[in-house]
C-alpha cells in the first residue's frame, strides 16, 4: 500500500515537472496518461482556492490559506493553460474551448459583487457554486476525451 502511494506521489511530481517544462509549448500534444495526474493536481488546487475564498468570506478561515492557494494557480496559470491546449489538440478539439473557464470567472465576478449581499447571500453562493463546477466539469469531460487516433494508409 505504501509503495503505491509513494508511486503515485513520484509520478505526480514527475506530469508536475513536465507540465512546468513544457510551458510555453503551445503547439505540441500531450496524451491522456501524461496529463491525468497533472491536472487532477491544478483542478484539487483551484477548486481549494475558490472554496478557502468563499470560507474566508463566511466562516473564520484565515485569509493566508487562500492567498497561499491563489499565488500558486497564478503562478502555474501558462504552464496549465499550455498542458490543456495540447491536450484539447491531441483530442482533437478546439482549444478555443479554453475560453469558457474565463468567461466563467467574468459570471463568477458579477454574481459575487451583485449577489453576495446580506439578503442574497444563499442564493449568490449557490449559483457562484453552479457557474463554477459546472464550468470546471465540462472542461474535465473534454480534456479526459481519448486520444485521437491516426490513421495510416
Amino acid at each position: 500500500m505504501i509503495s503505491k502511494i509513494r508511486e503515485g506521489l513520484i509520478t505526480l511530481v514527475i506530469q508536475l515537472k513536465n507540465m512546468i517544462v513544457k510551458t510555453f509549448d503551445f503547439k505540441g500534444t500531450t496524451t491522456l496518461h501524461e496529463t491525468v495526474y497533472a491536472f487532477s493536481f491544478q483542478m484539487l488546487m483551484i477548486m481549494l482556492t475558490f472554496i478557502f475564498f468563499l470560507g474566508s468570506r463566511f466562516i473564520i478561515i484565515p485569509d493566508v490559506l487562500f492567498f497561499i492557494f491563489f499565488i500558486y494557480v497564478i503562478l502555474t496559470l501558462i504552464s496549465t493553460l499550455s498542458m490543456m491546449t495540447r491536450r484539447l489538440r491531441d483530442a482533437h478539439i478546439s482549444p478555443y474551448n479554453l475560453f469558457y473557464l474565463p468567461l466563467s470567472y467574468v459570471i463568477l465576478g458579477i454574481v459575487g459583487s451583485t449577489m453576495l449581499r446580506q439578503d442574497l447571500v444563499s442564493i449568490g453562493m449557490m449559483l457562484m457554486l453552479a457557474v463554477f463546477f459546472l464550468s470546471h466539469f465540462y472542461m474535465i469531460i473534454l480534456l479526459l476525451l481519448p486520444t485521437h487516433q491516426h490513421i495510416q494508409e
